[in-house]
């Protein structure tokens, strides 16, 4: 049996059908072209996104002067950062990185603790930390700080370990050079002639003290801390002590630095031996430090009454010499030094002197008398100071 042909409504169908379908295909093509369109601008963005990223990371490990490493730790092979190849003066292009390369740079002196420490972390779960040395290509030294963490898989081995590497060269020489200045003025402090101590004012307790503070005091550091057992410490008589410390405690109250000074101070060692010493302190408000400083005065206030002694004694010998002089009549008696001054006049004879004594007392002969006075006796009284005698001058007027 033959098909029969198509009505002319069922061709119209067919074409209409046939119509929508190309419409269709054109309307997918667009989509897609416009998709893939779409897709390729985010990508260029995200590439130019990340191009400036890695820029911005790249300048900001620049002015850091911070480089990132990550080490496979089954090969030891390192990928290096340009910073990090920049802070080590290696060019990049050129130098293959590796573990064993990296150490080659570290400081002959630091090595064995560096290698340590990166193979002792690969138990470590946290952000590991060194500091040390490394002698760049050219020959500089430089300070570094490492800082990495382990990567492990997922059966928890350690696989890489990833960190950063910063040049603190500035930093710590900085360092460096305070902690030798700050050497030095402790070595200065704990040697100086006299005691000093660090207290804190809001506290009440010091910080710090050299050795000739113990010393002087006569007091091991641990006894002295506080305010309190200084004072029942060194100054053990309660009559002396208690009015002391109110004086003293009342003039570091007023805050006025010239009431600071206590003179001729008793303190009692440990061993009960007693001492006489000076005591000022200077207020460092601003660093809320009282600056204690103590002198030993013992044998200065020794000498000082021998002094006082042997100059009474002086005093009363010259007293009983004048008496003997004035004692002799008809006779000048005058004692003289070798620089040619009158030490004592007196006698008999003096009286009649146109000069009284206390003009005479204590001047030279060339201040005391005219030219032809002293042009005639002064070779006379020096040849005298020289042991020779005097007793071809009988009688002399002035």
């Amino acid at each position: 049996m033959m098909n029969a042909k198509p009505t002319y409504q069922e061709l119209e169908k067919q074409i209409a059908d046939l119509k929508k379908q190309n419409e269709i295909s054109r309307l997918d093509f667009s989509t897609q072209n416009e998709e893939k369109t779409k897709r390729t601008d985010e990508l260029r963005k995200a590439k130019e996104r990340a191009e400036e990223s890695e820029a911005r990371l790249v300048e900001a490990q620049a002015a850091t002067k911070v480089g990132n490493w990550q080490t496979d730790l089954s090969s030891l092979n390192v990928i290096w950062s340009e910073e990090t190849y920049k802070i080590f003066e290696l060019n990049s292009q050129i130098f293959q990185a590796s573990h064993q390369a990296f150490l080659g740079f570290v400081h002959p002196e630091d090595r064995v603790k560096v290698d340590e420490a990166f193979r002792n972390s690969f138990n470590t779960d946290f952000y590991n930390y060194i500091e040390h040395r490394i002698i760049t290509s050219t020959g500089k030294l430089k300070y570094i700080e490492e800082r990495w963490r382990i990567i492990r898989n997922s059966e928890s081995q350690p696989e890489k370990a990833f960190g950063t590497c910063q040049d603190i060269t500035t930093r710590k020489k900085a360092e460096l050079a305070l902690k030798e200045k700050n050497t030095l003025i402790q070595t200065i402090l704990d040697n100086l002639p006299i005691g000093l101590a660090l207290n804190n004012i809001n506290e009440g307790y010091a910080t710090y003290m050299n050795k000739k503070f113990t010393e002087i005091y006569g007091w091991p550091e641990e006894e002295l801390t506080s305010i309190a057992s200084f004072f029942q410490k060194v100054f053990q008589d309660e009559t002396y002590r208690d009015p002391l410390k109110e004086r003293v405690m009342t003039d570091v109250n007023s805050g006025i630095a010239e009431n600071m000074h206590w003179e001729n101070l008793e303190v009692t060692h440990k061993n009960e031996n007693k001492r006489i010493v000076n005591v000022v302190n200077i207020p460092l408000f601003e660093q809320n430090t009282m600056v204690s400083t103590v002198m030993d005065i013992t044998e200065l206030k020794q000498i000082e009454n021998e002094l006082i002694k042997a100059k009474e004694k002086a005093e009363k010998n010259e007293q009983k010499l004048r008496l003997v002089v004035n004692s002799i009549p008809d006779t000048t008696i005058q004692l003289i030094d070798n620089e040619l001054r009158y030490l004592i006049c007196g006698g008999g004879e003096n009286k009649k002197n146109n000069l009284e004594n206390s003009l005479i007392e204590g001047r030279t002969l060339r201040e005391a008398y005219p030219k032809d006075v002293v042009d005639l006796f002064e070779p006379i009284f020096l040849k005298a100071l020289q042991g020779e005698s005097l007793s071809s001058i009988s009688k002399c007027n002035f």
